[in-house]
């Protein structure tokens, strides 16, 4: 054997210990978050998803006009969420504006200044009401002519009103039975009232300017619209009913109350009739000194 190919003498090579140093990854090996975002990847819905949003991209799921009409369908439908939103706190103003309202100038303003709402709607039927009632019936006994007439006028303004509300009130059968009850009551109580022209109040309805045919007829349609099968289309029914068969008392006694208010005598108190057997003298003080004179006292003459 030669001494090239002859093994090593002496002691053999210790490896080192302690720590090593890290070893630098190489540019190809994958780091953790690439590892996660591999795993990720291999996901079978992302996978899905990139999938649908490659072929929508492309116009193979849905065409460019399909797709153009999506997107404007969702816009619109975003500003339609946002001007609703817009239109009820608008709303809420305006109906906490008309709760403070009740001269009947102020409600007409605000029904003007709020056109084709419902709001407007209540308020014109407030300021009816007004002329209905305080404005009308509670000033058609006045004596002044010149109140009287203005009365019968707002009474009559107040039925033709309320006549046209429950026509507008189409969407709404509680405010529209609300305005027909309304307008029967304004109807009555211009029965008896003479139409202009007539010196005075007769029993001929045709020279009245209220009817009790129509005011029944406003209490049926008040029926139809709640229901006449429910108690309160039952009661409008029935009213109708006593109407018609009570209308010539009804044009008799309210055309006397009228032509009594219209002579001026309708307030005049009766005129009272004293008690016999009371003595309308009155009763003397004792503590008073009597004013009469006394009777004599005879006297007796001596002999």
């Amino acid at each position: 054997m030669s001494a090239a190919s002859s093994p090593p003498t002496g002691p053999a090579p210790v490896p080192p210990t302690g720590p090593q140093p890290e070893e630098t990854p190489h540019h190809h090996q994958k780091t953790a978050a690439e590892l996660a975002a591999l795993e990720v990847q291999d996901n079978a819905l992302y996978r899905g998803l990139k999938s649908f949003w490659a072929r929508l991209k492309s116009g193979e799921l849905l065409p460019s006009k399909l797709l153009a009409v999506v997107v404007l369908v969702v816009v619109a439908g975003g500003l339609w969420w946002w001007y609703s939103g817009q239109s009820t706190k608008t709303a809420s103003h305006r109906w906490a504006g008309l709760q403070n309202l009740t001269a009947s100038d102020r409600l007409a303003a605000f029904a003007t200044d709020n056109p084709d709402t419902t709001a407007a709607l209540v308020a014109r039927r407030s300021k009816a009401l007004n002329q209905l009632a305080a404005e009308g019936t509670a000033k058609l006994r006045s004596r002044d002519q010149g109140e009287r007439m203005k009365a019968v006028t707002n009474i009559e303004t107040a039925r033709d009103e309320l006549a046209t509300l429950a026509a507008l009130f189409q969407s709404d059968r509680t405010l529209k039975t609300a305005c027909l009850e309304d307008a029967a009551v304004a109807e009555r109580a211009l029965v008896g009232v003479p139409k202009p022209g007539a010196l005075m109040a007769d029993e001929n309805p045709a020279n009245s300017r209220g009817s009790v045919t129509q005011a029944a007829e406003f209490y049926r349609e008040a029926a139809k619209a709640i229901g006449a099968e429910t108690p309160a289309g039952v009661k409008y029914t029935k009213e109708a009913a006593d109407l018609e068969a009570n209308a010539k008392q009804i044009l008799a006694t309210n055309s006397y109350l009228y032509s009594r208010v219209a002579a001026g005598d309708v307030l005049k108190p009766e005129p009272s009739t004293p008690d016999p057997k009371t003595d309308p003298s009155p009763t003397p003080d004792p503590k008073t000194p009597s004013t009469k004179p006394s009777p004599k006292t005879p006297t007796t003459k001596r002999r």
